[in-house]
């Protein structure tokens, strides 16, 4: 049988008080025992020796009687007294037994009533829970319940942003598809370059969708990604570097790396490698013409820090925020890209213990930072 905190600590308190009055009774019958045993002892004793008196003194006197008689009679009054002290403390054990046994029920019902509140709350799924009354557990309780409900209704809400922004990113070029077609369809003569501008349209769609599709699929195979390569990040950063040089020379951006030899560290160095490129991209296709973009490698705290710093447009204060949010695009990028590089990275550098920092001033440009601790 199942039963409430409630019950459990009444039933835990009513025998610990109990137990507590059968000890009280017991050690009092015991005390009084030995004390009534070593009084009668003594009296005795005192008998003995009046006794030992008077049959010397060759007689025993009348009074030598009287005092064996009397201390016959202190030692029954003696006993009587120590039945009578057991039993007043009997009485009394009993009545303070029943007292603290109420006392307790309602001293574990006061105290276990913002238990009950928070179970049916919780029960109710209702969506916030007041925290009251002093700093102890059940306050403790209930602000990690608030915490945690909090987390929740914004992991939902993040859940159901993410799913009406890919809904819109593959019905948007779905769309766009469809309207071609049919205007190619409602066409009484079609020419050939109808038919390849409609090709064109929907070769460019389809690679948006292909682009969505594959960036989705990489994020939910993060979590199981392996992390047992031997990474060496010098090397990473400098292959992202050097497969991005062409388009750096095509934007006119200088591009440029400062590295220093790393530690070989556990990892997945697909993986890194894509977060170095994404920001190094990112870094070139957001600059000016004559711009800059500094690469650095360095030992930090026992790990490594990649700063990727470029002299571009930068990002509005507004979004730095939302910057890695999916499908989160600032006005500087709204007909370019999906909004899923930067998750991305984040996704990566997180599943590698890191973390990711960026600074970004409005038209002076943007500074990445990246900090990856050594797995071993």
């Amino acid at each position: 049988m199942r039963h409430s905190i409630q019950t459990k600590a009444f039933i835990a308190l009513t025998l610990a008080i109990i137990t507590i009055g059968i000890f009280t009774v017991v050690g009092v019958e015991v005390a009084t025992s030995a004390m009534v045993q070593e009084y009668s002892a003594g009296l005795v004793e005192q008998d003995v020796s009046i006794r030992y008196d008077a049959e010397n003194g060759g007689e025993v006197s009348p009074s030598t009687t009287k005092t064996s008689v009397a201390v016959d009679y202190i030692t029954l009054q003696a006993m009587s007294l120590q039945d009578q002290l057991v039993l007043t403390t009997v009485i009394i054990a009993g009545a303070a037994i029943l007292a603290l046994v109420v006392a307790a029920y309602f001293i574990v019902a006061r105290f276990s009533r913002p238990i009950k509140e928070l179970t049916k709350r919780v029960t109710e799924g209702q969506p916030t829970i007041p925290v009251k009354g002093s700093a102890d557990e059940i306050q403790a309780l209930s602000q990690s319940y608030n915490d945690m409900l909090n987390k929740l209704n914004g992991a939902l809400s993040a859940q159901k942003n993410f799913n009406v922004s890919v809904a819109h990113e593959l019905k948007t070029p779905l769309a766009v598809m469809r309207a071609n077609l049919d205007v190619l369809n409602a066409l009484d003569q079609t020419s050939m370059e109808d038919v390849k501008d409609t090709m064109a349209v929907i070769t460019q769609n389809l690679l948006r969708m292909n682009t969505v599709i594959e960036t989705l699929l990489d994020n939910s195979t993060l979590s199981t990604a392996p992390l047992d390569d031997d990474v060496l990040l010098d090397e990473i950063v400098s292959d992202a570097v050097e497969d991005l040089k062409p388009l750096a020379k095509s934007k006119g951006v200088e591009l440029s790396l400062n590295s220093t030899v790393c530690p070989s560290s556990k990892g997945n160095a697909v993986l890194l490698y894509r977060a170095m490129y994404n920001l190094i991209e990112n870094a070139i296709k957001y600059n000016k013409v004559k711009g800059k973009v500094r690469v650095t490698l360095e030992n930090h705290s026992g790990g490594a820090r990649i700063t990727i710093a470029d002299s571009g447009i930068g990002i509005p204060e507004k979004d730095l925020p939302h910057v890695f949010e999916p499908f989160y695009r600032s006005d500087r990028d709204q007909a370019d890209g999906l909004g899923l590089g930067l998750s991305l990275v984040l996704n990566i550098i997180q599943r590698h213990s890191g973390s990711v920092d960026v600074i970004s001033q409005p038209g002076d440009g943007t500074v990445f930072t990246l900090t990856l601790p050594r797995l071993i």
